[in-house]
């Protein structure tokens, strides 16, 4: 259930920050979107942490690539 929710807030913060129409699911790879890059990557960290109040260690940036992935991270 926790998974869902997390989901939705991802897809919402994709929808509004990034708008991004297309379908998010657990195995949507982020690299796959249209005009997705390096800095896109960043902000949504970013955003991440302080929406969640987390810290991403900086190996795990760049390393993170599907929505499950980031899922999987916030349940920690």
């Amino acid at each position: 259930m926790k998974d869902n929710l997390q989901l939705e807030q991802i897809r919402g913060i994709l929808k509004e920050k990034f708008y991004i129409k297309k379908k998010i699911t657990l195995e949507t790879n982020l690299s796959d979107l249209k005009n997705w890059d390096s800095l896109s990557q960043l902000d949504f960290i970013m955003i991440l942490e302080k929406k969640f109040k987390i810290k991403f260690q900086l190996k795990e940036i760049f390393k993170l690539k599907k929505i499950k992935e980031f899922v999987q991270v916030l349940k920690k």
